[in-house]
């Protein structure tokens, strides 16, 4: 739909890195229209990514099992966390 519109979650640190080819990348994602969510799941609890995932419809995971053990339970409780009924999440490779 033309009304969509898609966010990433990226971590700050990369959203403002020097290195030329994360640089690049944050560029490139831009460009194509998407927005840019500062947040860190590994860092952050449950509570704070519930916080950052409120506004969205629906949330993809596309982290796999290399984000660290509990993080995909933690991102899926953060997305099922206080969302519209209608909530949609993909975990990915849960």
């Amino acid at each position: 739909s033309k009304n969509t519109q898609i966010s990433v979650l990226l971590r700050p640190s990369t959203i403002n890195s020097i290195n030329a080819n994360k640089a690049v990348e944050v560029v490139v994602i831009k460009a194509l229209g998407i927005t840019l969510v500062p947040g860190d799941i590994v860092e952050s609890s449950a509570a704070e990514l519930a916080q950052l995932f409120a506004h969205y419809h629906t949330i993809l995971s596309c982290t796999g099992f290399i984000a660290g053990l509990g993080t995909q339970l933690k991102i899926a409780r953060a997305a099922l966390a206080g969302g519209p009924p209608s909530r949609r999440l993909n975990p990915g490779r849960l």
